[in-house]
C-alpha cells in the first residue's frame, strides 16, 4: 500500500515540473495585418499560418513615401522550442536572427536572443481583441515600444 501511495504521489509531482512547451495554435492571435501610423511614419505587421509548426510574417515600414524597412518574420517550431526568426536583407549579412521562446502567458510572448546587437528581446502583448503592444529591447536601456491596430476583414487599409 506505501509503495502504490507513493508512486501516486511521485506521478503527481513529476506531472507538475514538467515543461511543457505551448504549440503555435497558442500563438493563433497573432494572425492577421497589424498598423500603426503617425506623423512621421506607418508599420505594418502580418502573420499567416503555413503549417503545425511554421507561421510566416512581414514587418514593413514606410517614412514619407519610401520603403525604411522590410523583414521577413518567421515563428517556427524546432527541435520541440518555438523561435522568432527574423531576415532584413538589408542588415545581418542576410542572414536570419533567430530568438528563442523564453516566455508564453496568456497572449503575452517574450523572445529572446543575448547575443544580437539589437534587439536582445522581442516581447508581444495582445491588449484587446484589436490592439497589440511590441516591445523591442536591447542593452544600455536601448528599446522601443509600438502599439499596433488589427486591420479587420472588412475594412480597407493596411498593404502599406
Amino acid at each position: 500500500m506505501k509503495v502504490k501511495l507513493f508512486f501516486y504521489i511521485f506521478i503527481l509531482f513529476a506531472g507538475c515540473t514538467q515543461k511543457i512547451t505551448p504549440g503555435l495554435e497558442d500563438f493563433n492571435w497573432l494572425l492577421g495585418t497589424w498598423l500603426t501610423n503617425n506623423d512621421t511614419f506607418s508599420f505594418e505587421e502580418s502573420w499567416q499560418i503555413i503549417n503545425d509548426s511554421t507561421y510566416l510574417g512581414h514587418g514593413v515600414m514606410i517614412e514619407a513615401g519610401d520603403t525604411v524597412f522590410s523583414e521577413k518574420l518567421a515563428l517556427k517550431v524546432i527541435e520541440g522550442e518555438i523561435f522568432y526568426l527574423a531576415l532584413d536583407p538589408e542588415q545581418n549579412k542576410s542572414e536570419e536572427i533567430s530568438f528563442r521562446l523564453t516566455e508564453s502567458k496568456h497572449h503575452h510572448l517574450v523572445f529572446s536572443n543575448p547575443e544580437h546587437d539589437f534587439p536582445t528581446s522581442i516581447e508581444y502583448k495582445l491588449v484587446n481583441d484589436t490592439t497589440l503592444f511590441i516591445k523591442l529591447s536591447g542593452r544600455n536601456n536601448r528599446g522601443t515600444t509600438l502599439i499596433l491596430r488589427k486591420i479587420l476583414p472588412w475594412e480597407t487599409g493596411g498593404n502599406l
